[in-house]
């Protein structure tokens, strides 16, 4: 029942100026109108709407892409969770952040910190806004990481395969679900999901591959 639902805290990074917005929703007022989370530069604001079936419905501001994504999730997805996290399509990171106060803010300061980590030495606001060079610009970062970890691993002799001492060299090519991993040497090969940003995030935290 609706009266033992809690509040919810939400949370989004503005795309302009990069400040994180964070809001309490109760659901008694979102049941009754539209409403508006707006970051104080005026730029970008977060929509809730909560439909008569009961679902909630948002249109959440991307700090990478150039137009708002849409999500609906149900009511107790967004009222009873401790976390839950929606990402953005083209790049997989978290944009929107939803549950306990202490867990979205928690999340919200990792999520800044793998963004960051993933960008390097690029700037913010040299990220590009538009939907095809957004998807090639992170495109271009996810093989940078892969491309940097398999020279890590090789000269740590951390990749495995069927090369004497796995002495191999190999090289990777895109697949429809990550990357293929193979050494052009005796064949072996592995395919890895590294298919956006963030499980790029996680294989750099990658120790050791086994080719088989």
């Amino acid at each position: 029942m609706i009266a033992s639902i809690q509040k919810a805290t939400i949370a989004y990074r503005c795309p302009h100026c990069g400040l994180a917005i964070l809001a309490e929703v109760d659901p008694f007022i979102l049941g009754k109108d539209m409403l508006r989370l707006k970051c104080d530069c005026g730029e970008s604001e977060l929509l809730i709407v909560r439909s008569l079936d009961g679902k909630v419905r948002l249109t959440v501001p991307c700090i990478l892409c150039p137009q708002s994504h849409n999500y609906t999730l149900s009511g107790n997805v967004f009222f009873e969770k401790e976390l839950f996290t929606l990402g953005c399509t083209y790049s997989g990171i978290d944009i929107c952040f939803i549950g306990q106060k202490e867990q979205v803010a928690k999340r919200l300061e990792e999520s800044e910190k793998e963004l960051l980590d993933l960008l390097g030495d690029t700037d913010f606001a040299d990220i590009p806004r538009d939907s095809d060079r957004s998807a090639e610009f992170f495109a271009e970062q996810v093989s940078d990481v892969i491309a940097y970890m398999l020279a890590e691993l090789s000269e740590e002799k951390k990749i495995h395969c069927r090369c004497p001492e796995d002495n191999g060299r190999y090289s990777f090519s895109y697949t429809g679900k990550g990357v293929k991993i193979v050494c052009d040497c005796c064949g072996a090969e592995k395919e890895v999901e590294v298919n956006n940003i963030m499980t790029a995030n996680d294989f750099l935290q990658t120790d050791e591959l086994t080719l088989e």
